[in-house]
């Protein structure tokens, strides 16, 4: 919904130019561009000690955000797996920061905080600045807030690509505050903030990315509820994990290590997980929990290297054409497999954070969304070499000192995803068969949108990659 001069608008404390057509609802619905990474960026791993992930020839989802008064608007990459928010400053050389810079001469509102430097490695690519205070506007929602904690990047490596499509242009990490690389005061998490100043009904927000092959406007994130005609059935909850922090130490706290100790936070949304499931007749059953990061910002899923061979080889049956690319550390796999609509793995999770569950939940993901196009192709049937989703985690990588695993794009988007700040918890349904065919609105309608309070609760407690490194973070922040 554009601002006109017909539009009603309230300014309240720290929001600003509130349309009361979308307060009322309490919601805030808003579009995702799903943008089609360069296929060159599979990257050849160094053998350092810092192997990254990788956006590999995927998607990222992009949220039209404006920085400053008047509003400077950029693409930014949604990315649950980190929790800052950035932008490149007119400081950035062309050759780093390739697009849209931030001046914040031209911002009424920029408050400068030239001490607090932001320093963040992604799993692929980083970037160095300082932060600031401004006002940030939600482009279609007429929606601000006013003194957002930003960084305004002045040098990146390996992060922004220059490209004929819309780019992506900094980051929006909507992870738990605590992961922020801020070491002095933790930003506030944006959704808090909304639900704070009474915009939205509730500090959740939920995620329809559409299929791999839908590019354009055809996501949804909407701010403070759910909306119903995206999937069918009850949405099934899931307890957010919680992490013990020691030194430079970071592991998950379940299981049947689980403590109360007092040094316990959030940091990733990952939830419980029990183990894997294929449609060809593999189980895997985890000996504990382990800690599933669900993270936006990566394109591809990682588990341990033995369930994924088995997985890949269940799928494909033994096929000759499945095949190990060592030096890109992924599984090749016919595109003909995404036509087979038997095929699918399920992710277990427990709906609780002490022990397996005798019936978990299942995040049921289809073939057609684990082969992705190695080459130009928007989609495997037209593709000539494919890759398969999930992928062994990248040697030396390791996010945390417990069992962690990564479910990114290729598994997010086969689901509706809830994301909820007050109970602590993830929420899922299966996607309704017309979702992908919806045209995705720019406002927000009383019969399209619930607050998730609606929603049935199961359990009580129940690439650059988006993922930002934990060990950096625990050093930095702790």
């Amino acid at each position: 919904m554009m601002l006109t001069n017909s539009v009603l608008l309230v300014c309240i404390a720290s929001i600003t130019c509130v349309d009361l057509a979308a307060a009322a609802e309490k919601v805030l619905r808003l579009p995702l561009k799903q943008l089609d990474r360069s296929r060159g960026d599979l990257q050849k791993r160094d053998g350092s000690n810092k192997v990254p992930l990788y956006n590999a020839n995927g998607k990222e989802y992009l949220i039209e955000v404006g920085v400053g008064t008047p509003p400077q608007y950029f693409n930014l990459t949604m990315d649950t797996g980190s929790a800052d928010f950035w932008i490149p400053s007119s400081a950035c050389p062309k050759s780093m920061c390739p697009h849209a810079r931030f001046n914040s001469i031209f911002s009424s509102t920029f408050i400068p905080l030239n001490n607090q430097k932001l320093s963040i490695e992604y799993g692929v690519g980083s970037a160095e600045g300082n932060y600031g205070l401004d006002t940030l506007t939600f482009k279609y929602s007429n929606v601000s807030l006013s003194n957002t904690t930003i960084g305004v990047v002045s040098n990146t490596s390996d992060i922004l690509v220059e490209t004929d499509e819309m780019p992506s242009n900094g980051i929006l990490g909507i992870g738990y505050p605590d992961l922020s690389m801020k070491s002095d005061g933790r930003p506030h998490h944006i959704v808090t903030e909304l639900f704070d100043a009474n915009v939205i009904a509730e500090p959740v927000f939920s995620l329809f990315l559409n299929t791999q092959s839908a590019f354009g406007k055809t996501g949804e994130l909407i701010l403070g509820g759910t909306d119903p005609t995206r999937y069918t059935g009850q949405i099934e909850y899931a307890p957010i994990v919680n992490f013990h922090l020691g030194g430079k130490h970071v592991s998950p706290n379940l299981g049947a290590n689980k403590t109360n100790a007092g040094n316990d936070t959030y940091l990733y949304w990952a939830v419980p997980g029990q183990g894997a499931s294929t449609s060809t007749g593999y189980h895997y059953d985890a000996p504990d929990l382990s800690a599933y990061v669900l993270d936006t910002g990566t394109t591809l899923t990682y588990a341990p290297k033995k369930v994924v061979q088995s997985i890949v080889m269940s799928l494909t049956n033994n096929s000759k054409s499945t095949e190990w690319d060592a030096i890109q550390e992924i599984y090749t796999v016919s595109c003909s497999l995404a036509e087979k609509s038997d095929l699918f793995v399920e992710f277990l999770i427990s709906s609780s954070d002490t022990a397996k569950s005798t019936t978990p939940m299942k995040m049921t993901v289809p073939a057609s969304e684990l082969v992705i196009p190695l080459d130009d192709s928007p989609t495997p049937e037209n593709a000539t070499s494919c890759m398969f989703g999930i992928a062994p985690m990248p040697t030396g990588l390791k996010l945390t000192s417990g069992d962690t695993w990564v479910l990114g794009e290729s598994v997010l988007r086969s689901l509706y995803t809830v994301f909820d700040l007050k109970q602590n918890r993830f929420g899922m349904a299966k996607l309704s068969s017309s979702s992908a065919e919806m045209t995705t609105s720019h406002s927000t309608t009383a019969a399209a949108i619930s607050p998730s309070a609606t929603s049935t609760l199961l359990a009580q407690t129940d690439a650059y990659s988006g993922i930002s490194n934990n060990e950096s973070a625990a050093s930095l922040q702790f």
